[in-house]
């Protein structure tokens, strides 16, 4: 690739950065400590927090959720609010568990209470 830049007489350039489209920043598991687990129901699945925004979270579990389904998140520890509603807006394979089974990233987008 440097021959043929040279011979050319171009410079290559950087790459562009990936342009960040969330609306909110994201915040580690381990940056809230006040949450130390997480069920997602109806399907009572125990999942491990990622990391968590105003507008949602993602988070691990052993089970893949379909896109668009409602869920009731229940936070477990000091965490306010100890429950939300939220939509799946993602869900794709992220590791195969130590018995072979496979874990999922599931992200959840926080459901909006309506004006009144």
């Amino acid at each position: 690739m440097e021959i043929a830049s040279a011979a050319l007489n171009v410079e290559p350039t950087p790459p562009t950065p990936p342009v960040e489209l969330r609306s909110a920043p994201r915040f580690a598991a381990a940056l809230v400590p006040s949450i130390t687990g997480l069920r997602l129901s109806p399907h009572g699945i125990d999942a491990k927090l990622v990391n968590i925004s105003a507008t949602g979270l993602l988070a691990e579990c052993g089970m893949r959720l379909k896109v668009g389904s409602a869920v009731a998140l229940s936070f477990e520890g000091t965490f306010t609010p100890a429950s939300t509603a939220a939509r799946v807006v993602r869900c794709a394979v992220a590791s195969m568990s130590s018995n072979g089974g496979l874990l999922y990233h599931v992200g959840v987008h926080r459901e909006q209470p309506r004006p009144r």
